[in-house]
């Protein structure tokens, strides 16, 4: 029943789980991570509107001060509400798809440490990834050691197809000649399929699935997933 139930109502069942199984770090999809913040504001909506003002005026100042200084006040500003939701919990990890930046620093804000990155089944799962002191939010991250990234035939803006070279790339599908020659470049990078663009320190970007970018008749690209 998950894929068809609101975040709002997910919410109590994860704090309920992170409470009984003492987690410090959750794995998850950013749905996960959409619930856990839907469900934390409903409960305090409900305690009133002052409740509700004074929590997000608190956390607006604490993603402020932790996107200008670095610091990371959520932990103690909130010590209270994350102490019933999960005392323990200080990391979430997100994978499967792409993380919004609002939502990223949202949980930021409440003292989280939230880490994300890019990969495919190909790629041996992760490929990018922002870590401790080589992050960038709203990014996909850089390479992990040994890998490579290009972005083939860019527009205007940057963006191109996500190709990919290193260690952790697979060599090829089995006994399928013609799947292999269209999904690795004469060069050998292989091709994912995905569009992104790279910033100047080497960032990934992700925009969205190449097969699902919608041309407008004005010449507009739309990505449906952001949508």
């Amino acid at each position: 029943s998950f894929p068809t139930r609101r975040s709002s109502d997910l919410g109590p069942q994860i704090a309920q789980a992170l409470r009984q199984a003492d987690v410090s770090v959750i794995v998850g999809v950013p749905r996960l991570y959409a619930a856990l913040v839907a469900g934390l504001e409903g409960r305090l909506a409900a305690r009133g509107k002052l409740v509700a003002a004074v929590f997000a005026h608190l956390l607006e100042l604490s993603i402020l001060l932790r996107r200008r200084f670095g610091w990371r006040v959520g932990a103690t500003l909130f010590r209270p509400i994350l102490k019933q939701l999960g005392p323990r919990l200080r990391m979430l990890v997100s994978g499967g798809a792409a993380l919004e930046e609002s939502l990223i620093w949202k949980l930021e804000g409440l003292g989280w440490s939230v880490r994300n990155g890019y990969g495919l089944a190909e790629t041996a799962s992760t490929f990018t990834g922002n870590l401790p002191g080589r992050e960038r939010i709203g990014s996909e991250g850089r390479p992990f050691q040994g890998g490579e990234i290009r972005i083939n035939d860019p527009d205007e803006e940057g963006v191109g197809e996500v190709q990919l070279r290193g260690p952790n790339v697979f060599d090829g599908y089995r006994d399928n000649p013609e799947a292999n020659r269209a999904a690795f470049t004469e060069d050998g990078w292989f091709r994912t399929g995905d569009l992104g663009c790279l910033d100047d320190e080497g960032f990934l970007i992700f925009k969205g699935r190449s097969k699902e970018l919608i041309v407008l008749g004005g010449g507009k690209n739309v990505f449906p997933e952001h949508l």
